[in-house]
């Protein structure tokens, strides 16, 4: 686990607004955070995750979730192609994020894959791992995001944000861990997530049913 500490200024902006409630109101996005508030002396925090994850207005969303996945991984097992949507990882100082990526990129020689875009480096990444252009989605608004998610089997998304539309659509989505403000998330709101143990696991298999590995 990571040892999280807040600083006094944000201790103290806290703890101001601590006073001023009645009841636990202080969201937080998972056990990391509430932990170093804890520790801090800040006991209203709840643990909510994303906000995001109230966009959809689904109320048995898991559930349509499930039944989409049970679809998803009967496709898989018949070794048929799948319509998945791709987000790569943050750059990361270990230089884990290519590993990540390549991962992603691979997938799309098995499935009919679209990277969404959300920053210049992905582009550039891409690019890198020649990429055809045409392979990829850049959104200005939340509607289109949600619409194209809505039309794919799968997410896998290396950063949280970018699999959250695909929550809100009722679509599968697997995040891959590469930190722990994203495992924090991901484990408050019980979305499916994929250690960078399993993904080397799975890279170093070079498995012709890459994604089934991954998921199974």
């Amino acid at each position: 686990s990571v040892d999280l500490t807040l600083s006094e200024t944000q201790r103290k902006f806290l703890a101001e607004i601590e006073a001023r409630q009645t009841r636990p109101a202080i969201a937080v996005r998972g056990a990391t955070t509430a932990r170093a508030c804890e520790q801090a002396g800040i006991s209203h925090c709840v643990i909510m995750g994303c906000p995001s994850l109230t966009i959809s207005t689904l109320p048995d969303l898991g559930q349509a979730i499930g039944k989409k996945w049970n679809e998803l991984m009967l496709k898989l097992r018949r070794q048929e192609r799948i319509k998945v949507a791709l987000v790569m990882a943050k750059i990361l100082p270990t230089g884990e994020d290519k590993m990540v990526n390549q991962i992603l990129v691979d997938l799309t020689k098995q499935h009919d894959g679209i990277f969404i875009t959300q920053v210049k480096s992905d582009k550039v990444a891409l690019a890198n791992s020649g990429v055809d252009a045409l392979m990829s989605r850049e959104f200005d608004n939340v509607e289109d995001w949600r619409k194209l998610t809505a039309e794919v089997d799968l997410v896998l998304t290396g950063r949280i944000h970018g699999g959250m539309a695909g929550i809100a659509s009722a679509t599968p989505t697997v995040v891959i861990i590469t930190d722990y403000r994203i495992q924090e998330l991901a484990d408050a709101m019980r979305i499916p997530r994929l250690d960078m143990t399993t993904v080397a696991q799975v890279v170093n298999a070079k498995s012709s049913n890459l994604l089934l590995n991954l998921l199974e």
